[in-house]
């Protein structure tokens, strides 16, 4: 499933759930290469097109994730 899936669920369930956020999960990803999980959120997307997806963890590395459904 490609990533904007995701993402459009997120936004979907934030409609639904509590102004306070205390209840809406956060959207991560877990890149290869040791990167960890990266929150799907502008602070940390860089650009995202129909093939890859371009993220930056926590301290500013940067990895390109595949956006092409398996």
């Amino acid at each position: 499933m490609p990533v904007e899936t995701g993402i459009d669920i997120i936004k979907n369930l934030s409609e639904y759930i509590s102004i306070c956020g205390h209840a809406v999960p956060t959207y991560v990803i877990d890149v290869p290469s040791g990167g960890g999980e990266i929150p799907i959120n502008p602070e940390y997307v860089i650009s995202i097109d129909d093939e890859k997806m371009v993220l930056k963890n926590y301290v500013g590395k940067v990895y390109t994730y595949s956006n092409v459904a398996s």
